[in-house]
C-alpha cells in the first residue's frame, strides 16, 4: 500500500498560469522514484507540496507515514547556529556539560534523558561523515557540500517512513556523493528524489518526468529513461511528419473537389441558358449540388481540423522531447599565456602548494573534495582573497559565476540584466541570445527572482560566455541546471574557444565538457 499519493494536484502561483494540473500518482512504498524535468517547470514546488511546506490550488497529497523533506541549507552558511543546533541537539549537550560539572537542574535531566553518551556518539557521527567533530563548531564554518551532508545525514536518521530529497548531490564531492548512494540503497523506506544528476538517477526503480503536458511516468532508471525518450522522439517525429503528409493530401483532395464542383456549376448555368431542360428540374439539380458540395466542404473541414488537433499535439510532445540550445560566444585574447601559477598556497583549504599555467583555449578542472579549496582558488584568481605565499601572474579579466548566482540582480528583469552585462548587444540582439535559453516573448521582462534556480545559471553562463579577454571562473555551474541542459552546457563548453576553470563533481559533465588540465586541490 502506497504511504504518499497526490490525487489530481493542480498549483499555480499568484495571478499566474497553472504550473501543473490534475496530477495524480501514488509513489510505489520501498523503492526511489526519481522527479526530472526542465528548469522552471515546478519541481521543487512538486516537493515543497509533498512535503506540506505548499498548499495546492485544488487537489490532495496524501501522506500516511511520517516524511523528512530535504533542501538546500545554504542559508546556515550565513549565520552562528551550531552543527549541534542545526541537529536539534545544543539543549541537550548544554544541559549535559551543566550535569557533568554538577551544576545540573532537574529540568537539565529531564532534558537530557538517557543521552548520557551524546557527546561523545555524536563526535564519532561527525568524524565517520568527515565533518569537524566539535559538535558546537559554528555551520558557517562549513562548506556548501559538508553542510549538505550534515542535512542529509539528519534526514537519513530522523525516522522517517518516506525522504523527499530536492537536489541532494548539489555540492557534494565525489567521496560524498558515493556516500549517498550508499545511504539511500541502505534505506528501507520510499524516496521521492528530485535530481539531475545521472550517477544517481541510475538508482531509481521508477523516473516521472514533469513537463507542460503532465506527468510522464517512465518505468526504469536513468539509462531506461534515456533510450525511452530517443524511441519517444523518434516515433513523434515519424507521426508528425505522416500527419502533415495526410494534411497535404486532404488539402490537394480539397482542391481537386473545388474544382470539380466549379465545374460542374459551369455546365449547369450553361444549360440553363441553352432553356434544354425545364426550369423546375434545373433547381432542383441545382440545389441537390449545392447540398452535396455543402456537405462534402464541412467533412473536409472537419478532416482537416482532426489533422490539425493531432499535428498541434504532437508538436507539443516534440517540443517537450527535442534538444534546447545554449549558445557560448568566442573569447579572444591577446597573448597566448592567460594565467602563471608557480607555489601558490592558499589562505583556506590545502596549505600544499600549487603550480599551474593556463594557456588560450584551456579549459581546466579543479578538482578536489569539500572544503580542499576549490573556490578559495578562484576567489584568489579574481583577487577576492590573497594567496599566503607563492606567484600569482594574470593578464586577464575574470568573468565568476558562483554557487549564490553571482553577480545576479533580483530586482531586474531578464533582459536589463543582460543588457547590463553584454553592453555590445541591441535589445533585439539580446533577446535573440535569451531565447537560446528558453527565455522567449514576455518571460525577458521577468525579474530574476521569479526565475528557477537553472534559468538563473543558464542566464549568467549566457552572459559570461559574452565577455571579450575574459577567463571563465565557473564554481559548480552544473548544479542546478535539468538533465538536458547540463549536456547542452557541457557541449557548449566543449565547442567554446576561450578558455575556463570549472569546478564540478559530476565526472559525466567533466568529461563532455571537452577539459584537458586538471589540477587537483
Amino acid at each position: 500500500m502506497s504511504l504518499l499519493q497526490v490525487d489530481s494536484l493542480t498549483f499555480h502561483f499568484d495571478c499566474e498560469k497553472p504550473l501543473f494540473e490534475n496530477i495524480s500518482y501514488s509513489f510505489v512504498p520501498g523503492k526511489v522514484t526519481a522527479l526530472v524535468g526542465r528548469n522552471g517547470i515546478g519541481k521543487t514546488t512538486f516537493a515543497r507540496l509533498l512535503a506540506g511546506q505548499l498548499k495546492p490550488l485544488s487537489g490532495s497529497v496524501l501522506c500516511k507515514g511520517r516524511l523528512a523533506f530535504y533542501s538546500q541549507p545554504s542559508e546556515l552558511l550565513q549565520q552562528n547556529t551550531t552543527i549541534a543546533g542545526f541537529l536539534g541537539l545544543y539543549d541537550k549537550l548544554v544541559a549535559l556539560d551543566r550535569v557533568l560539572a554538577g551544576e545540573g537542574s532537574t529540568a537539565d535531566f529531564d532534558t537530557l534523558g538517557d543521552h548520557w553518551n551524546l557527546r561523545e556518539t555524536l563526535t564519532a557521527d561527525l568524524q565517520a561523515l568527515q565533518l569537524p567533530s566539535n559538535p558546537l563548531a559554528p555551520c558557517s564554518q562549513l562548506s556548501g557540500g559538508e553542510l549538505s551532508k550534515l542535512a542529509l545525514w539528519q534526514g537519513f536518521h530522523a525516522g522517517a517512513d518516506i525522504l523527499v530529497l530536492d537536489e541532494p548531490t548539489n555540492h557534494l564531492d565525489r567521496r560524498a556523493r558515493t556516500w549517498l548512494l550508499q545511504q539511500l540503497q541502505a534505506f528501507d523506506g520510499t524516496v521521492v528524489l528530485v535530481s539531475h544528476d545521472r550517477e544517481l538517477l541510475r538508482s531509481a526503480a521508477t523516473i516521472l518526468e514533469l513537463s507542460t503536458l503532465g506527468l510522464t511516468v517512465y518505468g526504469g532508471n536513468y539509462d531506461h529513461y534515456k533510450s525511452s525518450k530517443e524511441a519517444e522522439l523518434q516515433a513523434v517525429e515519424r507521426q508528425l511528419h505522416t500527419v502533415r503528409q495526410q494534411r497535404r493530401l486532404a488539402e490537394k483532395n480539397r482542391q481537386k473537389s473545388h474544382e470539380k464542383a466549379q465545374q460542374r456549376a459551369a455546365q449547369g448555368n450553361r444549360i440553363r441558358r441553352s432553356k434544354g431542360q425545364p426550369k423546375i428540374l434545373l433547381d432542383a439539380k441545382k440545389e441537390s449540388a449545392e447540398s452535396a458540395v455543402s456537405s462534402r466542404k464541412k467533412s473536409e473541414n472537419q478532416q482537416l481540423a482532426k489533422l490539425d488537433v493531432k499535428a498541434q499535439a504532437l508538436k507539443s510532445r516534440h517540443e517537450q522531447l527535442k534538444d534546447q540550445r545554449l549558445t557560448i560566444g568566442n573569447a579572444s585574447y591577446s597573448t597566448s599565456r592567460l594565467i602563471n601559477i608557480i607555489d601558490l598556497v592558499l589562505p583556506f583549504g590545502t596549505h600544499k602548494p600549487m603550480t599551474l599555467f593556463v594557456d588560450a583555449g584551456d579549459k581546466v578542472a579543479v578538482d578536489g573534495d569539500n572544503g580542499a579549496g576549490k573556490s578559495t582558488l578562484l576567489k584568489v584568481l579574481q583577487g577576492e582573497l590573497l594567496p599566503v605565499s607563492g606567484t600569482l601572474d594574470s593578464k586577464v579579466n575574470y568573468f565568476y559565476v558562483d554557487q549564490n548566482f553571482d553577480p545576479l540582480n533580483n530586482e531586474q528583469t531578464v533582459l536589463t540584466f543582460f543588457l547590463t552585462q553584454c553592453e555590445q548587444f541591441t535589445a533585439q540582439l539580446a533577446r535573440t541570445a535569451l531565447a537560446t535559453i528558453g527565455l522567449r516573448g514576455d518571460s525577458v521582462h521577468k525579474t530574476i527572482e521569479h526565475l528557477s534556480d537553472g534559468q538563473r545559471m543558464k542566464l549568467l553562463l549566457l552572459a559570461a560566455s559574452q565577455q571579450a579577454d575574459t577567463v571563465l571562473l565557473l564554481d559548480e555551474p552544473d548544479n542546478y541546471l535539468d538533465l538536458e541542459s547540463k549536456v547542452i552546457l557541457a557541449e557548449a563548453l566543449h565547442q567554446y574557444r576561450g578558455a575556463f576553470l570549472v569546478v564540478s563533481h559530476d565526472k559525466d559533465f567533466v568529461a563532455q565538457a571537452g577539459v584537458n588540465k586538471t589540477i587537483q586541490i
